[in-house]
């Protein structure tokens, strides 16, 4: 489990093959558990802008949010959302299908994980990876070092500290740990191994 900020390198080159499918799923059923609407939208441009193309997923009650999102990501091309239009039944081959999956701590982290997808989970401080994250050899978790976690919070009301910990975590850190694990298939068979992941403080 990397807690923050592992310093893998360069960005992925991409092939010319396909682009990168990755997939946001940015909402949970807790608020304490979510990244801020505003850090997805940027790590979405971020990725479009390295070639991926972005899926967004939810319920279909999170339609409007998944929406909004996409307004404040600008529409841009290579975005699209299947909120509500995939079955929960489906999903597990969808989730096999990305080359990435990104998420908050939710059931979609620990879906993808158990379907052996390469997975992303972004832990507040509420609960530790450690204990609570994403089982899985392609599964992996980050978070901010905060002093307050675990807090054991589950709504963004009972946090006295401005939701610190996903607010601090920033699109750029993300990107980082995305690239990293985009890189195993973007790069040509020949390629170096990637360095052993280090920790930083946020």
């Amino acid at each position: 489990i990397d807690r923050c900020l592992s310093p893998y390198g360069a960005p992925p080159a991409h092939g010319p093959g396909r682009p990168l499918h990755v997939l946001v799923a940015p909402l949970s059923n807790r608020d304490m558990r979510d990244w801020p609407a505003r850090h997805y939208a940027t790590l979405i441009r971020q990725l479009l802008a390295r070639g991926c193309t972005v899926a967004l997923v939810g319920a279909p009650g999170q339609a409007a949010a998944l929406d909004a999102l996409m307004r404040l990501a600008g529409h841009p091309p290579g975005l699209s959302s299947l909120a509500g239009r995939t079955a929960w039944s489906d999903m597990p081959t969808l989730l096999r299908g990305a080359d990435l999956v990104i998420c908050n701590n939710s059931g979609i982290a620990h879906l993808a994980a158990a379907e052996g997808a390469r997975v992303l989970a972004i832990h507040s401080a509420s609960h530790q990876p450690a204990e609570w994250g994403p089982r899985g050899p392609r599964a992996h978790a980050v978070m901010a070092d905060v002093p307050c976690s675990p807090c054991g919070f589950d709504r963004l009301a009972e946090c006295p500290f401005s939701h610190t910990c996903m607010e601090d975590l920033l699109p750029d850190a993300v990107l980082r740990q995305a690239e990293a694990l985009l890189s195993a298939l973007a790069a040509p068979s020949h390629a170096a191994p990637q360095p052993t992941p280090g920790t930083l403080p946020c």
